[in-house]
C-alpha cells in the first residue's frame, strides 16, 4: 500500500484541547509530528484532541475513529474505531485501531496508516484542529532529547536570548533511573524549571539556541495595549483570549475588573481583592491563574508597584497611571512609615492570630503529658496532621500522642490519675472469713 495514498476523510468533531494534557508533563502523548519532513531546525506538531472524531470510507465501508482517554493510561490518548457492529476496542494508536476493526469487518490483514486515515495530512482538517490554538507547538532535537516548545514570549533580556513571559518547553528524560518530564517556563520574569541541574547548558535545554526558536521570538506578537485603549472594541478581548481564556471559567466576568478600575477615582488598585470579587465566594484561585491574571493586567498597560518584599504579603498594588514612579514612591513612603498593612481587612487575620497564639503557648510550655501534649489535645482532633504540622511546626508523633491524650482524658482536660492499687497477701485467718 503506497504511503502517499490519499484518503477521503471527514472531520465529524474537532474535539477539545485539555490544558493539563496538551500543555502539561504528558504533552508528548498528545501532539503528533506533522508534516514529517527533514527540516533541520524543527518539526511542527498537530494536536490529538480529546473527543476528535473522523469518518473515512475503505472498500465502500464506513469507518469512524474517535479519540478517547486510554483506560489503562489516562494521560495518553486512546483510539476507538467502529464500523457497523464491529469495534476495535480502545487502542494505543490510530493505526492499531483502524487495522483491528478492518480485520474484523473484512477478515483481511491489510494494513493502513492510522494518522493518514484520520486526516492528519488533510489540509482542511489540519486548519480546523489548529483553529483555536494561538501558538502552534513544534519539536526540536537536541541529541537524544526531543524538546517540545509549547508557548512563545518575548523580552528585552539578552541573557535569555530575548525569550520572555509565556515561553514554555517540555522534554522527557530519565532522572534517578525513572522516566521523567521536565517542564520549563518563563513566568513573572523568572525561569521556572529544574534548570539548576543543567546550569552549564540550560539555554540549550530550554530550546532558546534553536534557530527556529530565535525566529519565533523575533516575530512574537504578544497582544498589549495602553489604558487609553481599554474602551476600544476588541482590544481587551484579544488580551483575554491570549492570556486568560484557557485559564479561567467563562462565567468569570473579567470585564468588571477593568470597568471598576476605570470608574474609581484612584489609579491604584489592590489586584488580589479585585480579582477575588469576580469569583464565587470560597473559590480558591491556583497559582497558574494568578500568573495569567498578572500577565493580562501587565500587558493591558498596568504596573506592579507593591512595596512589600518577596514573601512578606500575598497582596499586590498595581497602577494604571502614566506616572508610575509617583504612585510607587507614595506607597513606598507609606510602607516604610508603617501605615501600609501587610494583610488588608478582608483577609482572615483572626486565623493568623489564633495559630500564632497557639504556637506561642506550645513553645512556652514544657514537654510531657501535662504540658505541650495537653495543650495540643484541645485542637488535635479538629485539624489534619498536615495543617497542625505546617501551622505549629510540630512533629507527626506529637500530634498522634495529643490525639490519644484527647481520647483518654478529653481535649485539654487534666490527665486522669491512675488508680492506686495496693496488693496485700491475705493471712490464714482472713482467708477463713
Amino acid at each position: 500500500m503506497s504511503k502517499s495514498k490519499e484518503y477521503i476523510t471527514t472531520l465529524i468533531s474537532p474535539g477539545k484541547i485539555v490544558e493539563n494534557l496538551h500543555f502539561g508533563p504528558f504533552c508528548h502523548n498528545w501532539w503528533l509530528a506533522r508534516p514529517i519532513n527533514k527540516n533541520p531546525t524543527h518539526t511542527p506538531l498537530l494536536p490529538i484532541r480529546l473527543g476528535m472524531k473522523t469518518h473515512t470510507v475503505l472498500k465502500k465501508c464506513d469507518f469512524i475513529i474517535t479519540v478517547v482517554k486510554d483506560t489503562q493510561h489516562p494521560n495518553s490518548p486512546g483510539f476507538l474505531c467502529f464500523s457497523e457492529e464491529y469495534r476495535s476496542g480502545v487502542c494505543s494508536s490510530p493505526t492499531e485501531a483502524i487495522n483491528t476493526c478492518y480485520e474484523k469487518v473484512f477478515r483481511s490483514n491489510a494494513k493502513f496508516p492510522g494518522p493518514q486515515v484520520m486526516g492528519f495530512d488533510n489540509s482542511n482538517i489540519i486548519q480546523q484542529l489548529l483553529d483555536d490554538i494561538i501558538f502552534r507547538p513544534y519539536m526540536i532535537s537536541l541529541g537524544k532529547l526531543n524538546v517540545i516548545v509549547l508557548g512563545m514570549g518575548k523580552s528585552k533580556k539578552p541573557e535569555w536570548n530575548y525569550a520572555g513571559e509565556g515561553y514554555k518547553s517540555v522534554f522527557q528524560s530519565h532522572y534517578n533511573g525513572i522516566k521523567s518530564a521536565f517542564i520549563q517556563e518563563i513566568e513573572d520574569e523568572d525561569l521556572v524549571m529544574y534548570w539548576q541541574t543543567f546550569k552549564l547548558f540550560w539555554k540549550k535545554i530550554f530550546g532558546l539556541e534553536n534557530p527556529y526558536t530565535q525566529i519565533c521570538i523575533q516575530q512574537a506578537q504578544i497582544p498589549s495595549c495602553t489604558v487609553l485603549d481599554w474602551t476600544l472594541e476588541g482590544v481587551l478581548e484579544n488580551l483575554y483570549k491570549y492570556h486568560l481564556k484557557r485559564r479561567i471559567s467563562r462565567e468569570v466576568k473579567w470585564h468588571d475588573l477593568f470597568n471598576k478600575w476605570l470608574n474609581q477615582k484612584s489609579d491604584i488598585l489592590e489586584l488580589r481583592k479585585a480579582i477575588l470579587d469576580l469569583y464565587p465566594s470560597g473559590y480558591e484561585i491556583n497559582e497558574r491563574e494568578w500568573r495569567a491574571w498578572r500577565a493580562f493586567v501587565r500587558n493591558a498597560g498596568c504596573t506592579n508597584i507593591t512595596p512589600f518584599k518577596n514573601g512578606e504579603s500575598k497582596f499586590e498594588f498595581w497602577t494604571k497611571s502614566d506616572n508610575v514612579q509617583k504612585d510607587s514612591t507614595t506607597l513606598q513612603i507609606l510602607y516604610e512609615s508603617g501605615f501600609l498593612q501587610q494583610n488588608p481587612y478582608y483577609q482572615e487575620n483572626q486565623s493568623l492570630t489564633f495559630w500564632q497564639a497557639f504556637r506561642n503557648a506550645l513553645e512556652n510550655t514544657n514537654r510531657g503529658p501535662n504540658g505541650q501534649r495537653r495543650i495540643l489535645s484541645i485542637i488535635a482532633t479538629k485539624f489534619t496532621y498536615q495543617e497542625l504540622r505546617s501551622k505549629l511546626g510540630v512533629a507527626a508523633n506529637t500530634v498522634s500522642r495529643a490525639r490519644q491524650y484527647a481520647r483518654i482524658n478529653g481535649p485539654g482536660a487534666p490527665q486522669a490519675q491512675k488508680p492506686i492499687i495496693v496488693k496485700d497477701k491475705l493471712g490464714r485467718e482472713k482467708k477463713k472469713i
